[in-house]
C-alpha cells in the first residue's frame, strides 16, 4: 500500500471488570498508534467460546471522545418464556450498557469513554453487577481517516427530512444504530436496528439496514427482523422507518419513510478516508456448510458482515425465528458478535477469534451484506 495514507483498525475482545473503575480494552492487532474513535459491542455472554447464553440482549455503542459517545441497548426475556417481557434504552454520555433480562428499568452495567491510549481504549465503568460479559471494541484511527460521534432524532413526518450540519467534513461512511425510543430512560418494547450508509457520490447514498424486534407482554412471544436495502432502519410492524437521503460537506440529510408519529434517537459513527473507497455487497450463504469467496472489485482492508436469517430481502424473518449478526474481518479474520433468538428460545453470544458467525436457526440460504473498506474504488 505504498503511497497511501495511515488508516489503522483493531479490533479488541475482553471481558468486562466485576467491580466499577476504569479498564482499558487492548486491540494487540492495531498496529502501534492511538486510534480515534471505537465501535462497542456487548452481550449477555459470558463464555467467550461461541456458546449461546440464554436470554438476548446487545448493546451498540460509540465513541470518539469524552463528550461524543452514544449506546443503544436492548433486552428480549427470558429464556422459554412464553410470554414476552422486553425494553430498551438510549443514552447519550454512555458507550456501553446492559439492562436487567425482565425488568429493563434496571441497568445492569453501564460505562462512560474516558480516553484513546496506545492500540486501545479505556472506559469508566460506574454499575457494575459482578458478572464478567465479553465485550468486543472495534477501533479505528490513523493519519488518513477523520472521525465523527454524534446522534440526532427523526422526524416524526413521513418523508420529512432531518438535517445533520455539524461535521468539518462530508462523511465516506456512517454506521447507525437505534431504535424504537425517543424518551429519556429505558421503555418497553425489544427494538434494535443496525445500518450502514455508504457515499457513492451519487444522488442517493447506498443504504442498508438490519432490524430485530419483540412486542413487549405478548403471548406467544415472537420476534421477527429484516434485512433491507435503501433503507438503514425499517421495523418489522411497519410503523418506523428512515434512510440516510443524501450527503453534504458538513453532513446528511435522513429521511423519515413511514412514522409512528415518535422522534426516534438515532446514533451515528462517521468516517472520511483520505484515499480510500467503501463499497456494499449482497450476498447468500450457501445451502450447506462450505467454504464460500464472495468476490468484490479489489481486495479489501477491513470488512463488515451483517448476517440476518432471511431469505429475502425487506421481508421479515418470521414470527419464529430472528437474528441479528454483526461481523468484522480483517487480516486476522476476527468475527464479532451475535444476538440471536427463537420464540422459544432467547439467546446470546459474543464471538472469540477463532469462531466465524453461525446461525442459531436452521434456516437456508440466508442474506448478508458485506461492507468493505479497500484502498482502491470498489465501485
Amino acid at each position: 500500500m505504498t503511497g497511501l495514507s495511515d488508516f489503522k483498525y483493531g479490533i479488541a475482545f475482553e471481558v468486562c471488570r466485576t467491580t466499577d473503575g476504569q479498564q482499558t480494552f487492548t486491540a494487540s492487532n492495531f498496529g502501534g498508534g492511538t486510534p480515534t474513535a471505537a465501535l462497542f459491542f456487548i452481550t449477555y455472554d459470558t463464555n467467550g467460546n461461541g456458546t449461546p447464553v440464554v436470554d438476548a440482549g446487545l448493546c451498540i455503542g460509540a465513541a470518539t471522545a469524552t463528550d461524543a459517545e452514544w449506546c443503544f441497548t436492548a433486552t428480549d426475556e427470558d429464556d422459554l418464556s412464553t410470554t414476552s417481557n422486553t425494553g430498551n434504552d438510549w443514552e447519550s454520555d454512555q458507550c456501553l450498557q446492559l439492562l436487567a433480562v425482565g425488568d429493563e428499568s434496571t441497568v445492569l452495567i453501564e460505562a462512560d469513554f474516558i480516553e484513546f491510549t496506545t492500540n486501545g481504549v479505556t472506559v469508566d465503568w460506574t454499575t457494575t453487577d459482578g458478572v464478567a460479559y465479553f465485550v468486543k471494541v472495534i477501533l479505528f484511527g490513523g493519519t488518513g481517516l477523520s472521525v465523527a460521534c454524534e446522534n440526532f432524532q427523526l422526524s416524526a413526518t413521513r418523508n420529512a427530512d432531518v438535517t445533520v450540519s455539524s461535521l468539518s467534513f462530508e462523511p465516506d461512511l456512517l454506521f447507525l444504530t437505534g431504535g424504537f425510543y425517543n424518551g429519556t430512560g429505558p421503555v418497553n418494547h425489544y427494538r434494535q436496528g443496525f445500518g450502514v450508509s455508504v457515499n457513492t457520490g451519487e444522488v442517493i447514498p447506498d443504504n442498508m439496514g438490519m432490524t430485530i424486534g419483540s412486542s413487549d407482554n405478548a403471548s406467544p412471544s415472537s420476534i421477527t427482523g429484516r434485512l433491507i436495502l435503501d433503507s438503514n432502519l425499517y421495523w418489522h410492524n411497519g410503523n418506523d422507518g428512515y434512510y440516510i437521503h443524501s450527503f453534504a460537506s458538513d453532513g446528511f440529510k435522513a429521511r423519515t419513510i413511514l412514522s409512528a408519529g415518535l422522534t426516534n434517537h438515532v446514533g451515528f459513527l462517521a468516517l472520511k478516508f483520505t484515499d480510500r473507497k467503501v463499497g456494499i455487497r449482497i450476498c447468500k450463504t450457501p445451502h450447506a456448510a462450505a467454504a464460500q469467496k464472495y468476490t468484490l472489485d479489489v481486495k479489501p482492508e477491513f470488512v463488515m458482515l451483517l448476517y440476518k436469517d432471511s431469505t429475502m430481502l425487506g421481508r421479515p424473518a418470521g414470527s419464529l425465528a430472528g437474528q441479528f449478526t454483526i461481523g468484522t474481518f480483517t487480516a486476522f479474520n476476527f468475527p464479532m458478535a451475535t444476538t440471536g433468538a427463537r420464540t422459544t428460545a432467547r439467546h446470546s453470544r459474543c464471538w472469540p477469534t477463532t469462531f466465524c458467525p453461525t446461525s442459531i436457526c436452521s434456516v437456508t440460504d440466508r442474506s448478508k451484506v458485506l461492507t468493505a473498506v479497500a484502498n482502491s474504488s470498489m465501485r
